[in-house]
């Protein structure tokens, strides 16, 4: 009888427990909300965060509230933000580098990160580019190669640093044309856009939204995009795996994620509310100017898009050989 009742009294909690969280989920959100951004304030990222944040605190009807903490790769956002309690009230800009290649590079304190992490929505995508000064004769990929060949020194190539997915894109196509570059890994896009302007640096692999600028004034070029496919606001400019077939970096991706353990209810609130603001053309407009295109999707197919991204750009270290520090 003794274990009945207590069985009893165990259903009981379990259905009050149950009863309790769709309650939860239902009343969500109740109060403000913050968003963890990786990122200075004022770059491409951060606008992005912030516009999309905005909608969701218009459709969900409580503030969203922004605060930037950059430094590690991400890592110290990611940290802040595993630690947080899983109630939905605290979310993560997140870029593709932190659960692609920093638990490749950082190891244990990545991995933590990412483990304490599950995902809401993918937000955009954007290509890495390939650019030349607009001084230089180079028009495409094949004279690109072609010119590599014949010069009795590596070309140079510029990116935001070691182990991104420009250097990745840099040494897959390296490899594949039989011809060496030389990494010169910047901290700033600037001094990168003026040195490949100049001549003092033979390839740029960095973003559009970054290099358009100098584009439009007739001093830079973009001769391909790294993904598999050509990119919607740059339809006339050739992927790598046109002339290279299985050569390609896939598209950069930021979305969102939350603290593991958070709800499915409120989960597919903030999904909801995300895919509401990836359909406002004024954010679709931000994005395309910053060279983005929203990608959106269920949490399930970001977090299948995670998996995808990171076995690729893992298989990339593996064949290219980069390590920290080189």
């Amino acid at each position: 009888m003794l274990k009945v009742i207590l069985s009893g009294a165990a259903g009981l909690l379990c259905a009050l427990s149950l009863q309790a969280e769709t309650a939860t989920e239902a009343s969500y959100p109740t109060r403000p909300m913050t968003m963890i951004i990786p990122y200075a304030v004022g770059g491409g990222a951060d606008l992005i965060a912030r516009a999309v944040g905005n909608s969701i605190s218009r459709t969900l009807m409580q503030p969203v509230t922004y605060d930037n903490k950059t430094g590690a790769s991400g890592m110290i956002a990611a940290a802040a933000v595993a630690k947080s309690q899983a109630d939905g009230y605290t979310m993560l800009l997140m870029t593709d580098n932190m659960y692609t290649t920093n638990p490749r590079f950082f190891g244990k304190p990545a991995e933590d990160g990412l483990a304490g992490l599950e995902p809401v929505s993918n937000l955009v995508g954007a290509p890495v580019v390939i650019a030349v000064g607009g001084s230089s004769s180079l028009q495409n990929l094949e004279q690109l190669v072609a010119y590599a060949k014949s010069k009795d020194r590596p070309l140079t190539y510029a990116t935001p640093g070691v182990g991104t997915p420009h250097q990745l894109a840099a040494e897959l196509l390296a490899r594949a044309a039989g011809v060496q570059f030389t990494h010169v890994p910047y901290k700033g896009t600037a001094g990168a856009m003026t040195d490949l302007s100049s001549g003092r640096l033979d390839l740029l692999f960095g973003m559009q939204a970054t290099i358009q600028p100098m584009t439009d004034a007739g001093k830079a070029r973009i001769i391909a995009v790294t993904p598999n496919e050509r990119f919607p606001l740059l339809p006339s400019v050739p992927s790598v795996s046109e002339v290279f077939p299985g050569v390609a970096v896939s598209m950069i991706d930021i979305g969102l994620v939350v603290p593991r353990g958070t709800p499915p209810g409120i989960v597919r609130k903030l999904n909801g509310a995300v895919q509401t603001a990836l359909s406002d053309p004024d954010i679709v407009a931000l994005m395309r100017a910053n060279g983005m295109v929203p990608a959106g999707g269920s949490a399930s197919e970001y977090g299948a898009r995670m998996r995808d991204s990171r076995r690729e750009r893992e298989m990339a270290i593996e064949a290219t050989g980069i390590k920290m520090g080189q």
